[in-house]
């Protein structure tokens, strides 16, 4: 009786420190998986915080369409990214990065309009299934296909959607703070190109008027062409000197 419990004990006392030794390894293994989770959370946060500054630098609509999407390829990792404005004819696709609009097949390029549509209708972000796009042209992609539209919104008025396809990591699934991030991203999006849209109006109104003023004066005060003259040859001399783009323009409209 006296060996039993002494080998009962032991058993006890060994099955305890297995026990407890496994639970140190789990511990360890969520721990390490938890700091990498935030790890890759803080660097695509970051990396959301640094497309949005470089956003709203941007003076033109043009150069904000090609940063927009090269930005949410880089920041959701995906094959490729395409920005899409709504007007009076239709869509017109602004900006792309990665994989080419044109490198899709037809039947492709409808799937993805389709989509496109469903998620303007909503104005929600939308996942959807990209695997019937595998045979043409993602056959090595591992994981899932997948395609994220995310709608531009700023004060509930849509200015754009970008549609992302195929995440190349993690298996290919946009997951839940993908989402999030995308939401962030949209209104981010969506405020530069108000801000940018508002600003080429007063440059274009600003360039309008000045031109009147020209117009009243060559002819009456100075020699026509005289004043487009002179700025001609300061956009020159502002070119030779190396001066910055904004200080050459505010140069052309002194002249």
């Amino acid at each position: 009786g006296e060996f039993a419990i002494l080998y009962a004990t032991l058993a006890v006392v060994a099955l305890s420190f297995l026990l407890s030794l496994l639970g140190y390894f789990l511990t360890k293994r969520d721990i390490l998986g938890t700091l990498e989770a935030l790890q890759s959370s803080r660097a695509r946060l970051n990396q959301l915080v640094l497309l949005s500054a470089s956003l709203a630098e941007i003076a033109h609509l043009d150069e904000a369409y090609e940063r927009i999407a090269e930005g949410a390829r880089q920041l959701l990792n995906t094959a490729g990214a395409y920005l899409f404005v709504p007007g009076a004819k239709g869509w017109t696709l602004k900006a792309e990065a990665g994989f080419t609009w044109a490198g899709f097949t037809k039947d492709n390029q409808a799937l993805l309009e389709t989509m496109r549509e469903r998620a303007w209708a909503s104005r929600e972000i939308s996942c959807f299934d990209g695997e019937p796009m595998r045979a043409a042209h993602f056959r090595q992609a591992s994981g899932r296909i997948q395609v994220l539209a995310v709608p531009l919104k700023f004060q509930d008025e849509p200015r754009g959607l970008v549609l992302l396809v195929h995440r190349i990591a993690g298996g290919g699934r946009f997951t839940a703070p993908d989402l999030d991030l995308s939401g962030s991203l949209g209104h981010q999006c969506a405020i530069s190109l108000a801000n940018a849209g508002f600003h080429e109006t007063q440059i274009n109104y600003f360039t309008h008027t000045i031109e009147l003023l020209v117009q009243s004066m060559e002819g009456s005060f100075v020699p026509r062409r005289h004043l487009h003259n002179v700025a001609h040859y300061a956009g020159i001399i502002s070119r030779n000197l190396k001066l910055d783009e904004a200080e050459r323009h505010r140069i052309h409209f002194a002249a």
